[in-house]
């Protein structure tokens, strides 16, 4: 039985179901492997990607896409984007819908996706707990005898099996119509054009230990909120919602914050919202981790990612080619205190204009062209450059961490090198600050 999980996980790690599905190819993912910064401003990848996304549309016109966030591996999150895929996009969703169908059918979605990751690890559990009855009880296992070593180095494969969880967003696009399904913390923007500018409007809401509504809903269990609120982390996590995570989810009992409850605390029911009527509406979809508002929090202040989220797509060169999708960098301040580690980072942007998704390095395309609304033929959609001037917290006083870049490509100088377009003047100020230097080094 153990050969035939790991010969599972194996199969799911090698080739997935849904790459058959057909992808929305107008439709953008970039992603940031999570890196632990040392003083000497050196990064080295903590650990593998552990977020996961989907970009599908269904033949009966129905487009669905995902970001997930995982923690302690990537096997929840490639579980749920595969099974959410098979929930949502075999004739589940159809245009004879209505609002109240659809809603339905994402929490049913959702319902499913939980009990079958539950299910597909009963077997691992169910041996992690024959063999933890064969250790003596009240011995540590660094004490235990030798003849113990092989059911410890068994339950540490078993432990990594189980363990883990996943926060996720959806969004489905059915008759020009928007819904959003959260559970945990990533977040679902809609950028519209209006008359006075581009308005960034949160659709879901981050179900932390911040958020009153889900406090009050585990007050009504018989929990301290307060207490929740004060600790700000339940078993490693902020969020109160979660896929997987069986130690929350079957052992809430054993845990102080959680043991006082009435019935499961951490849930992975979503909040579903919308429908949101496209009509008329100009403008670009975000779905992205925790992970990038995180580091866009440190990089532009509490409670800026979202107004500083919609300008990634316009800086120059962010677009860079990558397997599958596109790179998006996001600029986090060097601080030579202490190492920081980021997590995983995801965004999907989804927007409507003409024509294929294109390299941003070879676009010449702007905002200021005219776009297309949305319409019930299909969100024909483009991840564009531009050539407008973005600046960031961490910009020089020339102008900006990032100067514009000509949407052709810049022809090498007579040394055969091309014209920088980083500033790193003020990576360079503050090491020299923080390096004890009497002259500030400037960018060459």
């Amino acid at each position: 039985m153990a050969a035939q999980r790991r010969s599972l996980l194996q199969s799911e790690q090698q080739a997935s179901w849904t790459d058959d599905l057909p992808p929305c190819h107008l439709s953008g993912v970039g992603s940031a492997s999570n890196r632990s910064y040392s003083s000497d401003g050196k990064g080295i990848e903590s650990h593998p990607l552990e977020d996961n996304w989907l970009k599908f549309r269904s033949e009966n016109n129905c487009f669905l896409y995902g970001v997930f966030n995982g923690y302690d591996g990537n096997r929840v999150t490639n579980f749920v984007a595969q099974r959410l895929s098979a929930e949502l996009l075999l004739g589940q969703l159809n245009a004879e819908h209505t609002e109240a169908d659809v809603r339905r059918v994402l929490l049913q979605a959702f319902d499913v996706v939980e009990r079958s990751f539950l299910e597909s690890i009963d077997d691992a559990l169910a041996e992690k707990a024959s063999l933890q009855s064969q250790l003596p009880e009240g011995v540590p296992q660094h004490q235990l005898p030798p003849q113990y070593q092989k059911i410890l180095e068994r339950l540490k494969v078993l432990e990594r099996e189980v363990s883990g969880g996943a926060m996720a967003v959806v969004a489905v696009l059915l008759n020009n119509r928007l819904y959003v399904a959260n559970v945990g913390t990533n977040r679902a923007l809609l950028c519209k054009s209006t008359a006075d500018g581009l308005q960034v409007t949160q659709l879901n809401m981050d179900h932390t230990t911040e958020n009153e509504d889900e406090l009050f809903r585990l007050s009504q269990l018989g929990l301290d909120a307060g207490k929740i609120k004060q600790v700000g982390v339940i078993c490693g996590q902020e969020s109160t919602r979660r896929i997987g995570d069986y130690k929350v989810k079957y052992g809430y009992t054993d845990i102080d914050l959680l043991s006082a409850a009435k019935s499961k605390p951490i849930i992975a029911e979503p909040e579903i919202h919308g429908a949101q009527p496209l009509d008329g509406v100009t403008g670009f979809l975000v779905l992205m981790s925790e992970g990038l508002y995180k580091a866009l929090e440190a990089a532009h202040g509490p409670g800026q990612a979202n107004q500083v989220s919609h300008t990634l797509h316009r800086w120059p060169g962010a677009l860079t080619s990558s397997a599958g999708g596109r790179v998006y960098p996001v600029s986090v301040p060097y601080s030579s205190a202490q190492s920081t580690s980021k997590t995983s980072v995801t965004l999907s942007l989804v927007m409507p204009s003409q024509g294929q998704m294109v390299n941003g390095a070879h676009s010449a395309s702007t905002l200021d062209e005219a776009t297309p609304t949305l319409t019930n033929q299909s969100p024909t959609l483009t991840l564009q450059s531009t050539n407008t001037h973005t600046q960031s917290s961490s910009s020089s006083s020339d102008g900006g961490l990032f100067r514009s870049r000509p949407a052709h490509s810049l022809p090498p100088g007579e040394d055969g090198r091309v014209e920088p377009y980083v500033d790193f003047a003020e990576f360079y100020r503050l090491w020299s600050v923080d390096h004890g230097e009497q002259s500030v080094t400037t960018a060459p």
